[in-house]
């Protein structure tokens, strides 16, 4: 394990760091990771460029769109299950060296991707981000992307066979790119996981993962809710995986009262030069357990949360634009709410940071209702799973975690007891529940974990 420079800090040591037991948000140190922890692409980088302009092409129709977005937002209907093409063209200018990738937030529901004709990659899953290496593919000057998009809800991949979650019951099953796609170059090492973990008396552990050639170079920073730099950290990695630990002075604790968010900047350096760069949001504090009560740093606290499916009247796809979410959730504050249950599905990582920002906690509920799945679509719906938590564990707004809602019998215990472990796991939270609702009006009971 690394120690890092903590700003007005004369020395660290191991023990004075972690003598202390765990009663939350940081479970043992560890520096264990397996192979659901990262898929090896890299995490997007700040330098990012959208890509919002494309045309939807099916059958014979050409229609320019808007990404993201949901295809049924443009009139197509919603028993169609495609496939429809996204087409757009891209300028890249190729620096020796350097690899190009598309991150694409979140399609729905089967994605396949070809550069000028080539194929780049293909992904299944609604609410996971993804990211293609497109280097191989790509040319000098102009580029012709197309991806091709079959949702969820038809022949191809029904409902109860994936991790629809619950609007295809409520609304309907939506297709498209729901979500944003960047652009961006990387030199020959990057970080494909990065999770920052602080507690309220100013511990923080930040553990991430490599990808590409080592050894590498890595360069932490840490900024105070003022902006201010107060720990870094920099290291050559010659393994995959890292651990980084401060101590910082005068911690300023995240919570509704005060949503207080540092900031984390990650660079990666290679042969002396910045080959990937990234940052994310995160909060001090402490969630732990007390009989039935929850804790959030040393604090009792009582949840008082509205339920949202992620149901708009104006679009398919739960992605409101920033305004009209912000909105919503200054609403749910004012009404005496403290608590929004995303149920059955994932929010993108805009709206979870304005709650983050507004301080209004989320239970997370992953989006397993009804399923009907044999032995290979649960091991893709772990594998989902361990990427949605990836994505969204740096949130400290997010503190409760279920693994699905009104789960019966038809859904393997030992599978459910699996997807438990995992999450425990990925996540180190105390409030992990593997059912939420008995599901006995479903077709029996289940057993359950916790």
């Amino acid at each position: 394990m690394n120690f890092g420079r903590a700003i007005g800090i004369s020395s660290i040591s191991p023990q004075g760091c972690y003598s202390r037991p765990s009663t939350g948000t940081l479970p043992a140190m560890t520096t264990t990771h397996d192979a659901l922890l990262a898929d090896g692409s890299p995490l997007r980088d700040t330098r990012a460029v959208p890509l919002s302009d494309w045309t939807l092409a099916w059958d014979a129709n050409r229609i320019p769109v808007r990404v993201p977005s949901a295809w049924e937002d443009y009139g197509i209907p919603r028993a169609f299950e495609g496939p429809c093409d996204y087409l757009c063209a891209f300028t890249a200018t190729p620096e020796a060296g350097t690899r190009e990738w598309l991150h694409f937030g979140g399609a729905s529901y089967e994605a396949r991707g070809f550069v000028n004709d080539a194929p780049v990659g293909v992904h299944r899953g609604i609410w996971d981000s993804f990211c293609w290496d497109i280097t191989d593919a790509r040319q000098s000057g102009e580029n012709r992307l197309r991806v091709q998009v079959i949702k969820n809800g038809g022949a191809t991949y029904p409902v109860p066979k994936v991790l629809s979650g619950f609007l295809p019951y409520v609304s309907c099953a939506f297709g498209g790119l729901w979500q944003t796609v960047h652009r961006f170059q990387t030199g020959a090492a990057w970080l494909c996981d990065l999770w920052a973990r602080g507690d309220a008396d100013g511990r923080v552990e930040i553990t991430g993962a490599l990808g590409g050639a080592l050894p590498a170079t890595v360069r932490l920073t840490l900024h105070d809710p003022d902006g201010r730099l107060v720990a870094e950290a920099r290291f050559d990695a010659d393994a995959p995986q890292w651990t980084q630990a401060f101590q910082l002075a005068e911690p300023q604790p995240w919570s509704p009262a005060q949503p207080r968010l540092y900031r984390l900047v990650a660079e990666v350096w290679h042969d002396g030069r910045l080959s990937h760069r990234t940052e994310t949001a995160f909060g001090l504090r402490t969630v732990a357990v007390q009989g039935a009560t929850i804790l959030l740093n040393g604090q009792p606290i009582y949840p008082r949360g509205v339920l949202h499916w992620g149901w708009y009247l104006h679009t398919h796809a739960p992605n409101p634009d920033l305004q009209t979410a912000e909105r919503e959730l200054r609403a749910a504050q004012q009404c005496g709410f403290n608590m929004l249950k995303a149920c059955l599905w994932v929010p993108s990582r805009e709206y979870l940071s304005l709650c983050d920002r507004l301080g209004l906690l989320v239970w997370l509920e992953l989006p397993l209702w009804l399923p009907q799945m044999d032995t290979a679509q649960i091991a893709h719906a772990t594998r989902e799973y361990a990427a949605i938590v990836r994505q969204v564990r740096n949130h400290p707004s997010v503190v409760l975690w279920t693994l699905g809602c009104e789960l019966s019998a038809r859904f393997p215990s030992d599978a459910l007891g699996e997807l438990y472990a995992l999450v425990k796991r990925l996540t180190g939270s105390p409030l992990v529940r593997d059912n939420s609702g008995g599901g006995e009006c479903y077709g029996g009971a289940l057993q359950e974990y916790a």
